[in-house]
């Protein structure tokens, strides 16, 4: 993923690329990705002392490569729709 900014310089044009970086900590591990894949995709909603069950739907997130949902008060079942996550790289479901 990158950005290009342009401005008009009078005669011409000068472009700069912006490249992105992300440093994912997941269980104290940081994980360094130099470029961002446009569909790169994480979601860490741990300790925030959510309740109930977790929702089937999280495995309709087709692209999704880590998800942290540790140190909340979910109960239940683990959904069986999280085995469609054919992308996830790392799962947090611990202190539950």
């Amino acid at each position: 993923m990158k950005t290009n900014i342009t401005y008009d310089a009078g005669g011409g044009a000068i472009t700069f690329d912006y490249g992105y970086t992300i440093t994912i900590a997941n269980k104290g591990v940081d994980r360094y990705y130099s470029k961002i894949q446009e569909a790169f995709a994480a979601i860490d909603i741990s300790s925030n002392k959510f309740e109930g069950k977790i929702d089937e739907l999280l495995g309709n997130l087709k692209g999704l490569c880590s998800l942290n949902v540790s140190n909340n008060l979910f109960t239940g079942d683990i959904p069986s729709s999280l085995g469609n996550l054919t992308q996830l790289e790392a799962l947090d479901l611990s202190q539950n």
